[in-house]
């Protein structure tokens, strides 16, 4: 309904947050998900739209156990050089990667996935 809104009072490029492995074809809820509201805000036509896929996110009051364990696990893979392209990435780098996006002019659609998110908001 945001971007709809959105669309709707003239706002020319969107910034949206979606996850990596988002796909409307996956057999996991949450991707699926993912996968369609991209697709959905896709087809509103804005004249610029960013989709930011960051992996997992490291968050600073995570309320969710599994979630808390499964980024320390990332982490501690990582540290061993396993599964470095899903390493973990702060809010606060998406964020960063997602004010750079919106502030810079834009049209077509662009996916700013994994670690990529880091480069574009250190590359500003």
């Amino acid at each position: 309904m945001f971007a709809t809104f959105a669309k709707q009072n003239g706002v020319r490029h969107m910034v949206l947050v979606s996850s990596a492995g988002a796909d409307t074809g996956s057999s996991f809820f949450y991707m699926k998900l993912k996968g369609v509201i991209e697709r959905d805000v896709e087809a509103l036509g804005f004249a610029g739209l960013t989709i930011v896929q960051p992996p997992s996110l490291i968050r600073k009051h995570a309320k969710r156990p599994l979630e808390t364990i499964s980024v320390k696990a990332l982490q501690a893979l990582n540290a061993i050089g396993l599964f470095k392209s899903m390493a973990p990435i702060s809010t606060e780098i998406v964020a960063q990667c997602m004010a750079e996006a919106g502030g810079e002019p834009f049209e077509g659609v662009r996916r700013i996935s994994k670690q990529a998110i880091r480069r574009f908001a250190e590359s500003k």
